[in-house]
C-alpha cells in the first residue's frame, strides 16, 4: 500500500532517511580527516587556506549540501537543524564564506518551501547566516600573512564587495583567454580562486571575481551567455517541482 501511495505521489523510497542521514555524516567526517591531513585550520592560516579545496573536500562539500537538503526536504526533523549547525562550521574552518553561504543559504531556502520558516524563526536564521559570513571572513583577513588589515567588520564585507567586481573588471579584456583550464579545476587538483590571483593580478593570492568571472575567463561572453540560459532553464524546471525531494534540489 505504501510503495503503491508512493507510485501515485510521485515520490520514491530509494532515498531513505538512514541513507540521506549516513550520506551527511561521512561527508562531515571527510571534511575533518581533510583538516588533520592540511595540519590545521584554514580559517586561521592563510597558506593552508590556499590549499584547503582538496579533492576530499570537492567530495565532502557538495555531497554535504546535498544530503542535507533532500533530508531536510523528505523527511524534516527540527534535529537536523543542529546537523547544518555543525556542517556550517565545520565547512567554515576552511575559511570561505561561499561554503557557510551553501550550508545555511540552501537550507533557509528549503525550510521555506516546506512551510517551517516563522517570522521569528526566520529573523533567528538570517541573523545567523549574516553573523557566520561576518565573522569567517573577518577572521580570514586577519590571518593572512604579510597584511595587516584595519577595516572593521562591517567595512570589510563593502571593500571584498567592491574588490571582488574590481577583479571582474579586470576580467574583461581578458574573457575567453584561458580556454577551460579553470572549468577543469573543478575535476582534477588546482584552486581556481588562487589561479584567478595569479593570471590576473600576476600575485599569488586567492581571488574572488562574482559568478560570472571564471566562465568569463574560459569561455567568454558566449561561455557566459550559455552558463545563464542554462541556469535559469534548470531553476525554472526545479522550481515547478514543489514536493518531496525536488523541494530539496
Amino acid at each position: 500500500v505504501k510503495y503503491k501511495a508512493n507510485i501515485e505521489t510521485g515520490e520514491t523510497n530509494y532515498l531513505s532517511e538512514k541513507l540521506l542521514l549516513t550520506l551527511a555524516i561521512i561527508a562531515l567526517i571527510l571534511q575533518s580527516l581533510n583538516l588533520v591531513l592540511l595540519g590545521g585550520i584554514p580559517l586561521f592560516n592563510s597558506t593552508l587556506k590556499a590549499n584547503a579545496t582538496t579533492n576530499i573536500w570537492r567530495v565532502a562539500y557538495p555531497l554535504f549540501l546535498i544530503t542535507i537538503n533532500l533530508l531536510l526536504a523528505k523527511y524534516y526533523d527540527r534535529k537536523y537543524l543542529i546537523l547544518i549547525i555543525i556542517g556550517a562550521l565545520i565547512f567554515g574552518l576552511n575559511g570561505y564564506r561561499t561554503s557557510v553561504l551553501g550550508i545555511l543559504g540552501s537550507s533557509f531556502i528549503t525550510l521555506y518551501y516546506l512551510d517551517k520558516i516563522s517570522r521569528k524563526f526566520g529573523i533567528v536564521f538570517i541573523a545567523i547566516i549574516v553573523a557566520g559570513l561576518i565573522a569567517v571572513g573577518y577572521i580570514a583577513s586577519q590571518s593572512i600573512s604579510g597584511q595587516h588589515w584595519t577595516l572593521n567588520p562591517l567595512e570589510l564585507i563593502f571593500y571584498r564587495a567592491a574588490f571582488t567586481l574590481e577583479v571582474f573588471e579586470r576580467i574583461l579584456p581578458l574573457a575567453g583567454t584561458t580556454g577551460g583550464k579553470i572549468l577543469a579545476m573543478i575535476f582534477s587538483s588546482g584552486s581556481p580562486r588562487t589561479f584567478i590571483g595569479e593570471y590576473v593580478l600576476h600575485y599569488n593570492v586567492c581571488l574572488t571575481s562574482t559568478l560570472f568571472g571564471p566562465v568569463m575567463l574560459d569561455f567568454g561572453y558566449i561561455g557566459l551567455t550559455i552558463q545563464m540560459l542554462f541556469m535559469g532553464a534548470f531553476l525554472g524546471a526545479i522550481h515547478k517541482i514543489k514536493n518531496g525531494a525536488g523541494i530539496g534540489i
